[in-house]
């Protein structure tokens, strides 16, 4: 059975640098969520370190484009490239192994892929 791995996420100051916005506390959970606006397009990623799990809904006005949930998640990561700003997800469970990638600029796109162990 793997260890308990506790959910690493980035200092808040690492999402304003890169996003400009920072988490806030999603309503009487233990999750912070990150609200992001682009082209009359939303994504709300929210992010449990505690419970290790990442739910991220991308929608047009009422309109939800994509809604996925992943449990087992081992890092949260932004990295900035000359393509654009991601958010990176590791996810790691005793049976399987995976990353979301969640493309945030300079639009949003979502990629997950989970690999049975």
């Amino acid at each position: 059975m793997m260890p308990y791995k506790q959910l690493l996420i980035p200092e808040y100051h690492e999402f304003i640098d890169a996003l400009g916005v920072a988490p806030e506390p999603a309503e009487g959970e233990t999750a912070q969520r990150l609200s992001l606006q682009a082209d009359g397009e939303a994504m709300a990623v929210t992010f449990d370190v505690i419970g290790r799990s990442v739910y991220c809904v991308w929608s047009r006005g009422e309109r939800v484009l994509s809604e996925i949930f992943h449990e087992g998640a081992t890092m949260l990561r932004i990295e900035n490239s000359g393509q654009g700003t991601q958010l990176i997800v590791d996810l790691e469970t005793d049976a399987s192994k995976g990353r979301l990638l969640l493309i945030v600029v300079p639009e949003f796109a979502i990629h997950s892929r989970i690999l049975l162990r």
